[in-house]
């Protein structure tokens, strides 16, 4: 059964999802690079033309990283998900559990109530330590670890794949949102580039809209969905990919990814500076 809270959730990623985190990836682009990143007002129908310029000489594009099939199994699959609220927690926690797909995710179920509970524990403990984020591919999941009260590892026996607070303005007091992560599979950080050719293969348009005469600077800007998230899994540990994506071919100089949701961090990849992590200036002002 879900809580009001975890369908104004999904409500809120179905319409994120809609605009495709156009204005998020222009505010994140402006405040790593430091130059404007303005809306392209020229050309013809919005189909047809990138969607920001990048100072002088730069041209973005912002679209969605996502396996179609797999994305319309994860919305067959959303009953699976259900939330609880807590009154012992701060912020609301999405969290992704690796569990059997008939494991029962209702307030119902005994077996539910006795997982919710522990994680919740566990929350707190990440709370109270200052933590906003676990994945069990982070160093601090896979090093050894001689504290028995650890959040991290005392998750992952728990069998979760990933847990992450969000602030959620104008919704109820915070809640534990659990969601089966079955399907997630990520045989390493070099799933990321794979995905990105992936990508670019199936929309071409999304590298046609960039060839314009007089912008050398073409990037892309990939929102991960629910059904790439695992390949993002390098923005939670501390190996990065170790191949540049093949897309020079497509004339693109430059590729940001995120997932979609978490507005603030994403790797970015250019033929200068390899893979590397960037994240909003909390001191930058937001247009």
């Amino acid at each position: 059964m879900r809580g009001p809270l975890a369908v104004s959730m999904v409500a809120m990623t179905r319409r994120a999802m809609s605009k495709e985190g156009e204005d998020e990836a222009r505010r994140l682009v402006e405040s790593v690079r430091g130059v404007p990143v303005t809306p392209w007002d020229d050309g013809g129908g919005r189909g047809s033309r990138y969607d920001f310029n990048i100072g002088e000489d730069g041209a973005l594009e912002v679209t969605s990283l996502a396996d179609g099939g797999a994305e319309g199994v994860l919305r067959r699959a959303s009953r699976a998900t259900t939330s609880r609220p807590s009154s012992r927690l701060t912020r609301t926690w999405l969290v992704m559990v690796d569990l059997p797909k008939n494991f029962g995710l209702t307030e119902q179920k005994t077996e539910f109530r006795g997982l919710a509970d522990r994680i919740e524990e566990q929350l707190v403990e990440m709370e109270r330590r200052g933590e906003s984020e676990m994945s069990r591919w982070s160093s601090r999941v896979q090093s050894l670890c001689g504290d028995e009260s650890c959040p991290f590892h005392g998750l992952a026996r728990l069998r979760v794949v990933s847990a992450t607070a969000f602030d959620v303005k104008g919704l109820r007091p915070p809640e534990i949102f659990l969601s089966l992560a079955h399907g997630q599979v990520c045989h390493g950080p070099n799933d990321l580039p794979e995905a990105i050719e992936q990508c670019l293969a199936d929309k071409p348009d999304n590298w046609r809209k960039l060839q314009v005469p007089g912008k050398t600077d073409r990037q892309v800007f990939f929102w991960a969905r629910r059904s790439r998230w695992s390949a993002l899994r390098a923005l939670q540990m501390d190996e990065l990919p170790s191949r540049a994506p093949d897309v020079e071919k497509y004339g693109i100089t430059g590729v940001w990814a995120g997932i979609l949701g978490r507005w603030d961090k994403a790797l970015f990849w250019s033929a200068t500076t390899g893979w590397v992590r960037v994240q909003m200036d909390e001191n930058a002002e937001s247009s």
